[in-house]
């Protein structure tokens, strides 16, 4: 029954709130919370199922859907577990529901961030986390703050960095591993996850976080991560974005950015990415996607970014780097006249262009 429920609610995007009306008027809903209040052994692997299966139900059913997201929210109570079909099925509550993530008590977000630290180091708590950061496209920063006051609070069982000489060469090793890279759930995950959240929380011009975060995560350690061979698209993804939001995007000046030669050093480390993705062979099997989108998103962004920046002006380096900055148009005009880019891919190339013809 509950398959077939499932089935009613992940229809197509049109027909979906059709269905998620129906089942909301009939209750179906509260069949399946009383269902998720039944005790059971946690080694019943019949009933494990059925919870999985309830709690993929209530997913679809609020999924897009505010007035559902709504009705669920109102128990919230029976989702404040470290269960983590439960933090999927709060996340689905809260994603992209501006009102409802603005409306947040801190308390939900200490379970989480609790959770880490009691229950262990699980993407999914992280996930709801970057879920009630940003909303609708939105920035929540009241979220933002408390979610970083939380992270802070639980410092090092929480925030997680290889950015040490005994653990560097750990995330080296984890980046070197098919079976660390492919794992969802392992420590790999876990880090490009906390990193990624630590730029969301900073999204958007945030004074409070920005300088929270750039003292967890400086820049020398950041480059170290970026531009080592071993660097794989996924952390280079999250490191870059980082940067962009929390150094170069920023409400306040970064003076480090402007004065000192980080950004350079990532900007020759980007000419090389750049060369690779532009060098790939006409075989699209063999194609690098990760490396492909790392270049043509974070990699123009943060171009962009850095360009466009009022305190670029500062900067005293452009004469010092001119080499550089002239490799980097000639790049982007090479990826721009590559044939693989998408038009967003193609779109936010244009725009580092012209951004870079400007200055």
């Amino acid at each position: 029954i509950l398959i077939r429920l499932i089935r009613l609610c992940a229809q197509s995007k049109k027909g979906r709130n059709q269905q998620q009306r129906l089942l909301k008027n009939m209750g179906a809903h509260s069949v399946v919370l009383d269902l998720l209040q039944i005790p059971y052994e946690k080694t019943d692997e019949k009933m494990n199922e059925i919870m999985t299966l309830a709690h993929t139900f209530l997913q679809n059913f609020c999924r897009g859907n505010p007035q559902n997201q709504i009705l669920l929210h109102k128990k919230l109570n029976l989702f404040l577990t470290p269960g983590l079909l439960e933090a999927e099925t709060m996340r689905h509550i809260f994603m992209n529901n501006y009102h409802l993530c603005n409306e947040i008590s801190e308390r939900v977000v200490q379970h989480f961030v609790h959770c880490v630290e009691t229950h262990g180091r699980h993407v999914e708590y992280l996930r709801f986390l970057q879920t009630i950061v940003k909303a609708d496209g939105k920035y929540v920063k009241k979220c933002q703050d408390i979610v970083m006051t939380e992270l802070v609070n639980g410092g090092e069982d929480v925030l997680i960095f290889y950015n040490d000489r005994a653990s560097f060469p750990v995330l080296l090793q984890m980046m070197c591993s098919e079976r660390d890279r492919a794992d969802e759930s392992g420590p790999l995950a876990y880090h490009i996850n906390l990193v990624e959240l630590l730029a969301a929380c900073t999204e958007g011009k945030n004074v409070y976080t920005e300088i929270k975060c750039n003292s967890l995560l400086p820049l020398d350690d950041i480059v170290r991560v970026v531009t080592h061979d071993d660097c794989i698209p996924e952390v280079k993804i999250a490191y870059v974005n980082f940067v962009n939001h929390c150094y170069v995007d920023t409400e306040v000046e970064m003076k480090e950015i402007y004065t000192s030669n980080h950004i350079w050093k990532l900007f020759e480390n980007f000419l090389v990415d750049m060369a690779r993705v532009c060098n790939t062979t006409t075989d699209r099997k063999h194609a690098d996607a990760a490396m492909e989108k790392y270049v043509t998103d974070s990699v123009m962004n943060i171009i962009s970014g850095f360009f466009n920046s009022p305190f670029s002006d500062n900067s005293t380096n452009l004469q010092t780097h001119q080499p550089v900055f002239i490799q980097l148009l000639q790049s982007a005009f090479r990826i721009f006249n590559c044939t693989w880019p998408n038009p967003a891919q193609k779109s936010s190339v244009e725009s580092c262009i012209k951004t870079l013809a400007e200055v």
